[in-house]
């Protein structure tokens, strides 16, 4: 019985995902690809927008200093 469990448990592990063809890859990198894209937008736009703010601050400061 002990050695019956064994092989039900060995047959088990041996049950792995089954590796991804091409195209599957091929989709998923390019999804990565567009995410990556995506992101890098998100990026130039936020330090867009951190240039815009640190201007601001910096003329407010500049008149502070002045007066």
């Amino acid at each position: 019985m002990k050695y019956f469990l064994f092989i039900i448990l060995l047959s088990s592990l041996g049950c792995k995902e089954q590796p991804k063809d091409n195209y599957e890859l091929n989709i998923e990198v390019q999804q990565s690809k567009t995410e990556i894209h995506r992101l890098e937008k998100i990026n130039e736009s936020l330090n867009e927008s951190l240039n815009e703010q640190l201007e601001k601050c910096s003329d407010f400061v500049n008149v502070l200093v002045d007066n």
